[in-house]
């Protein structure tokens, strides 16, 4: 039996597409205790030859997905772009209504292109493909989301810059803490929110 005072866990593996977000997740359900929702994922399912035909239709059940998952009060990990501001409120009610701990592992490149190029390799070894105006579009948005919005409703927050495959923890905010481990790699962020920010503006 679970106890109802049980934390449960809650984690978001975020960043820009390309960025590296399935390996990180991948890794982590293969050592812990969760169940793993991925809209990409319930894309291929719902159509194999053709996934990107159905990105309502699986954003629709990504979200069903993840409600049924909190009603069961499972430890759960989803992946994001957090391109979109709708899982905002959702964070909100899971820590606030149903005793989850939020934690957002956010990744980041340092361009739009070479998400791309990530992509492009994912696709010749049979992943998915994301056109490049999507990337592009997505690639600001998803920064400037999380750093401006999508930080301040979580419990835990590590940043994570996913250069050559190797990643580097440039910062984490933990027990009400900040925590820089690269200046150079963390002002570099915030100035890539910056601009981006401000690109949206114009």
């Amino acid at each position: 039996m679970m106890d109802n005072n049980q934390v449960n866990q809650l984690l978001v593996v975020a960043g820009p597409n390309g960025s590296g977000k399935t390996t990180v997740a991948r890794e982590i359900i293969e050592n812990q205790d969760y169940r793993y929702i991925s809209a990409d994922d319930i894309a291929y399912e719902l159509s194999p030859e053709n996934p990107l035909s159905t990105r309502i239709q699986a954003g629709k059940e990504f979200f069903n997905r993840l409600e049924a998952g909190v009603q069961h009060k499972f430890n759960l990990i989803i992946e994001s772009t957090l391109s979109g501001k709708s899982l905002l409120p959702k964070l909100l009610e899971y820590r606030q209504n149903h005793s989850y701990s939020v934690k957002i592992v956010y990744l980041f490149l340092s361009n739009p292109d070479m998400c791309s190029k990530r992509v492009a390799t994912r696709v010749r070894k049979g992943g998915h493909h994301v056109p490049y105006q999507d990337i592009v579009r997505r690639f600001g948005r998803s920064m400037d989301n999380f750093w401006n919005y999508y930080r301040k409703q979580c419990d835990q927050w590590n940043l994570i810059y996913n250069a050559e495959d190797d990643f580097q923890e440039v910062a984490r905010f933990e027990n009400q803490i900040n925590y820089v481990f690269d200046e150079s790699l963390f002002v570099t962020f915030q100035e890539m929110v910056k601009q981006y920010g401000q690109t949206k503006q114009t």
